[in-house]
């Protein structure tokens, strides 16, 4: 027997109510949640950008006090405790400056590297290390940043963490002095945003088939019309060099200012091709690289990591080579770039014995220029000095 017409409207209006009722309550109840242990405002549209960086013509840094899901910031925009401007007389301030695998994005709370760093520090004399790290960041954007903002805490001394990869996107990196975060700025408001939506879509596990569909899709996307020529088929000297170039402003800037420049190699979680988890995880990368393919994002990492090594040795700057302790550990990453806690201390124990090694080498006029992995224990954080 047909329902009337009237009674079939009816229940569809309580169906509607109900899910709205649920889908109000789900927002709410994700909003109390985010005031109550992070302390967002309950009717704020929070993003990132807008909760954590400063923009402006010189590029920004870290906004003072931000705050963005677990993340928060001290008063001058860096994550970690504390600090006075200037230095106390007797400590030695180390700024350390990267991207999000420097900044933290998978570790604990207080398990990113320069926080462990500062940990390890303290038990050796009066250091104090400045996680100045930014998401995003680049080698050509630290060279305003450094110019304009992180200088003046008047570190003695500055350890650079690069994601050399960087370079192989489209468009490569801007020249220095053009912004400092490699997002161009945006508009000042967001549109509102479902927060209970955003924080479903965080921790749905897809199954592998989905996610591989997804990512094969977005990579060809990214390389929709494109002609052939725009692909690399090798890897792009002409991207080393500006890498390379990079280098180079940043670390003479620092030394013009003052402090001691530390360069450190890059390591990922893939060292080989060999390995079909390697490769899933190169693949994966050519979602921010389609210029490349696989093969191309290996070799420019790791010839990239020579040319810091080289490029050290030449300036006499002291480089830890973090790669040679780290790559292919897999435990110790939890995708390609990014560290979970266990290769976060491996990096900070790595950069640690060189600070070190290099501050116990001036104090005696000595000059050493490495910190690597010893031959018998490639994958330890033992070092020897050359």
């Amino acid at each position: 027997m047909i329902k009337p017409i009237g009674k079939r409207i009816q229940q569809g209006f309580y169906a509607l109510a109900i899910a709205a009722i649920i889908v109000v309550a789900a927002e709410t109840g994700t909003r109390l949640e985010d005031w109550l242990y992070f302390g967002e405002d309950f009717w704020a549209n929070p993003t990132f950008d807008g909760n954590m960086l400063v923009r402006d013509t010189n590029g920004g840094h870290g906004k003072p006090h931000g705050r963005y899901k677990r993340w928060k910031l001290n008063s001058f925009g860096f994550r970690g405790p504390e600090i006075e401007r200037d230095p106390a007389p007797d400590t030695t301030r180390i700024l350390v400056l990267g991207a999000s695998e420097t900044f933290g994005v998978d570790e604990s709370d207080n398990k990113e590297f320069p926080a462990q760093l500062g940990t390890l520090l303290r038990g050796e004399g009066k250091f104090e290390v400045v996680n100045g790290a930014l998401p995003g960041m680049g080698i050509s954007g630290m060279v305003s940043y450094w110019e304009n903002w992180a200088s003046k805490f008047r570190p003695a001394a500055v350890v650079i963490y690069p994601n050399a990869l960087f370079y192989l996107c489209d468009p490569p990196p801007k020249r220095p002095h053009a912004v400092s975060l490699s997002t161009a700025p945006g508009p000042t408001g967001n549109p509102p945003q479902s927060r209970f939506i955003a924080q479903f879509r965080d921790t749905l596990n897809l199954p592998g088939w989905l996610k591989e569909w997804r990512l094969e899709r977005k990579i060809a996307d990214r390389r929709a019309d494109k002609p052939a020529e725009w692909h690399f088929r090798s890897v792009p000297q002409e991207r080393l060099e500006m890498f390379a170039s990079d280098l180079e402003l940043l670390t003479a800037s620092i030394r013009r200012a003052g402090a001691e420049p530390i360069l450190s190699t890059q390591a990922i979680r893939a060292d080989t091709f060999e390995s079909p988890a390697n490769r899933a995880d190169l693949r994966a990368w050519l979602v921010n690289v389609p210029q490349a393919d696989e093969r191309i994002a290996l070799r420019f990492s790791q010839q990239a990591n020579t040319k810091i090594i080289e490029f050290g040795r030449k300036r006499r700057i002291f480089v830890v080579d973090v790669a040679a302790c780290l790559s292919g550990d897999r435990d110790a990453f939890s995708d390609l770039v990014h560290f979970r806690d266990r290769g976060a201390e491996t990096v900070a124990r790595a950069v640690a014995a060189g600070i070190q090694r290099k501050f116990r080498a001036a104090a005696q006029n000595r000059v050493v220029s490495q910190s690597k992995c010893s031959a018998e224990t490639p994958k330890k954080t033992q070092f020897e000095s050359r």
